[in-house]
């Protein structure tokens, strides 16, 4: 699993959940927030979202290849959405509150120019998670 989950898994029956020890663990381990980071990289590089070359600070934009990218998830009812919910709680959850807010500010840019793919209930759902 790229980003760990702290609620069990609909889909998943197996996948870990975090714990509170864990939690604490990837707080205060910088070898397991760079981790962390590396895979946040990964994953957002499929959303066409960019990390800046500094990780640490969390700011991010839009990738050159974003409107192409695009087309593969920004789309009705489409499970990536869900699994950007696990990414903004997760990041909370393990002390990443800078990211949490980047990457939620560029899911608002792309709400706003895609409400009816995405809607009102996942954007809610972005929100509760981001906050």
């Amino acid at each position: 699993m790229v980003v760990p989950a702290c609620h069990k898994s609909a889909f998943n029956r197996t996948a870990p959940i975090l714990t509170n020890e864990d939690i604490a663990l990837f707080v205060s381990d910088n070898q397991l927030r760079e981790k962390v980071l590396v895979a946040l990289n990964k994953m957002l590089s499929f959303y066409g979202i960019m990390l800046a070359s500094d990780r640490q600070q969390g700011k991010m934009t839009l990738s050159a290849t974003f409107s192409q990218q695009k087309l593969n998830w920004v789309t009705l009812e489409n499970h990536n959405f869900l699994r950007l919910i696990r990414i903004l709680t997760s990041l909370n959850k393990l002390g990443f509150p800078m990211h949490t807010k980047a990457i939620f500010d560029i899911l608002e840019i792309i709400y706003l120019d895609n409400t009816t793919a995405i809607g009102t209930v996942i954007w809610n759902f972005w929100k509760q998670a981001a906050a």
